[in-house]
């Protein structure tokens, strides 16, 4: 099968990308630069002409600025355990190629004349028509939540912050038009344990991703997977307000702390 992997240069999707390619060798990998555009939402929320007080309430909550709350402990974390087997450097073989937006007119072409059998996103933004029509054989997305409950960004803190414990994992899914609404691979839950931190959850989800990606592979080679539609359409999460992260991070600790005592 021709293979290419669409995503971003991150420690994470090395990681991924580096194990996908030991079993099913990659065609070619296109790392976006561009991502979500968070400046601009929130220059407009600025600008709006409602009350000062409004204004506030809407900038200081708004998903679009974030400052760093853990990301050094999941950092040092993820280079400390990501990279014991598994190198760090993308594989020499396969081509890098850094694009502004997965959906351009340049990018697209420049994957239809590569003519993959299989598309795998794992952290794009959202894909066109364009492409999604490009793959013989269709396009997998890496969701790292559980749909359809959590669809969209920051799945897995959004189900601690409901206290939805049981509802925390990784999706692989068929892509179509609307987002994370794709009939579904495979999907597999995290059972938490006394000793996991808030900074490990990327890290398990990411070995959990990469474990069910592969499996769908192996089907989708022998021509046995059998992919499920979702029973509903679930609702859509955006990234999680910052100040909603504390709370978060709490009951994130609450639980944990409460399977130490069992």
């Amino acid at each position: 099968m021709k293979i290419i992997v669409l995503s971003t240069d991150r420690k994470h999707h090395r990681y991924f990308i580096n194990r996908v390619n030991k079993e099913f060798p990659l065609e070619a990998v296109f790392f976006e630069k561009s991502g979500l555009d968070r400046k601009g939402p929130l220059i407009k929320t600025i600008r709006n002409p409602e009350g000062l007080g409004k204004k506030l309430y809407r900038v200081i909550f708004s998903p679009y600025w974030q400052l760093p709350l853990w990301n050094v402990a999941e950092d040092l974390f993820e280079r400390t355990h990501f990279f014991k087997d598994v190198p760090y450097d993308l594989p020499k073989e396969v081509p890098v190629k850094l694009v502004r937006n997965i959906n351009d007119e340049k990018s697209v072409s420049e994957i239809e004349i590569l003519g993959p059998d299989v598309i795998i996103l794992f952290g794009v933004s959202r894909i066109k028509r364009s492409l999604m029509k490009i793959p013989k054989m269709g396009v997998l997305n890496i969701h790292r939540g559980i749909v359809p409950q959590y669809r969209g960004l920051n799945s897995d803190l959004w189900a601690i912050y409901f206290g939805d414990f049981e509802n925390i994992g990784v999706t692989v899914h068929l892509v179509d038009e609307n987002l994370d609404t794709g009939d579904v691979v495979f999907q597999k839950k995290i059972k938490l344990s006394a000793t996991d931190k808030i900074y490990h959850l990327r890290y398990i989800t990411t070995i959990m991703a990469t474990e069910l990606l592969l499996e769908a592979l192996r089907e989708m080679k022998k021509g046995t997977l059998r992919p499920m539609p979702q029973p509903k359409k679930g609702r859509y999460f955006s990234y999680m307000p910052y100040f909603f992260k504390f709370k978060t991070i709490y009951k994130f600790w609450r639980y944990t702390s409460n399977l130490k005592r069992k």
